[in-house]
């Protein structure tokens, strides 16, 4: 199982080391002992692949908007993601294509299942079937240095904000809503702290 991170959010960590008292969790990025350059996003992406099953996509926050790259990214490699965070995943992608902890009472209730999968290679494969019926969409940007070489590839998914926001507008009697503060909404219980760690 790889993690990919460039946080050490204390929730993330704490997660992770639970995790890594059943399961052999690798983090890559910033923060972990294995290395994989973001200027080399491809290769990283192609050495994730082919090395592990399943890739942690958790989120820094548990906020109720937000998904992280990793998940658009990595939802079309030949691997499962088991997700974690505050966004309703399944208005992003079907059910039964990635693994949420949430849908779990304890993290050693998930551990029992990421090892159920790893033992029983049909109903993995199953997983991984469902998913390739679907194909993420984003954009890469390419950070480059002075010189001009890839520093990093970043990923924005803009093309999905303008599709929801075209959808919106034609059934705008629907979705019609006002909020007369904006900044009271914002910080309105949007983030919430974890409460599945111990």
């Amino acid at each position: 199982m790889v993690a990919r991170t460039g946080s050490t959010v204390l929730p993330f960590f704490r997660y992770v080391k639970i995790l890594q008292k059943y399961l052999p969790v690798h983090i890559y990025g910033h923060c972990g002992p294995h290395k994989c350059a973001r200027s080399e996003d491809d290769k990283c992406f192609k050495t994730i692949e082919s090395n592990y099953k399943f890739l942690l996509a958790f989120e820094n926050t548990l906020c109720t908007e937000y998904i992280t790259e990793k998940f658009f990214r990595y939802m079309e490699a030949d691997l499962v993601l088991v997700v974690r965070g505050g966004a309703g995943y399944e208005k992003h992608a079907p059910r039964g294509t990635y693994i949420n902890t949430a849908d779990f009472k304890t993290i050693q209730d998930l551990v029992a299942y990421l090892q159920h999968l790893d033992k029983n290679p049909e109903e993995y494969l199953k997983i991984l079937r469902a998913k390739d019926q679907y194909v993420p969409m984003y954009e890469e940007y390419p950070h480059r240095d002075r010189k001009g070489r890839i520093s990093y590839m970043h990923y924005h998914y803009e093309a999905v904000a303008y599709c929801e926001l075209c959808r919106r507008l034609w059934n705008i009697d629907r979705y019609r809503k006002s909020y007369p503060d904006m900044t009271e909404w914002f910080d309105k219980g949007g983030c919430a702290a974890a409460k599945d760690i111990p």
